[in-house]
């Protein structure tokens, strides 16, 4: 599929609400879910896609047509096998950023990602200070 030209972004990024303040620097865009902060186009149109994409998903493992698979060891997450109606075990679809000057995580970047049970226990076991946990019900 062929890049599309600024003017065909700009047309979409207002189709979803998005609003342009143009000023003597250029112009700025604006999320309807985070005002006040503007964006170039290029980052504007990279955190609308990111934005599609994360809904996307988000709708896949709602309605549990999403294959999720841990990052850590690449087990397929799903409940069970051909269960319809527990969906997903472990943490799904987790966001992380690094912190302003973040030495460990870059701090202009955000990290997707999602990690079975099992992994889990091993990260919680692996804790220096245990998890604080409680009972859920």
């Amino acid at each position: 599929m062929p890049e599309l030209t600024k003017r065909q972004k700009r047309i979409r990024l207002k189709k979803a609400g998005w609003t342009n303040a143009a000023n003597s620097m250029g112009e700025f865009w604006t999320n309807p879910a985070s005002p006040g902060v503007g964006l170039p186009l290029s980052m504007a149109w990279l955190h609308y896609n990111l934005m599609k994409k994360d809904q996307e998903l988000k709708e896949a493992v709602k309605n549990k047509t999403a294959k999720v698979i841990c990052n850590k060891c690449g087990a397929d997450m799903a409940a069970l096998e051909g269960d319809t109606h527990m969906g997903y075990y472990g943490l799904v679809n987790a966001k992380v950023s690094g912190g302003y000057c973040s030495t460990a995580l870059s701090d202009a970047f955000i990290y997707r990602f999602s990690l079975c049970e099992k992994c889990l226990k091993a990260i919680f076991d692996s804790c220096t200070i245990p998890v604080e946990y409680e009972p859920y019900m």
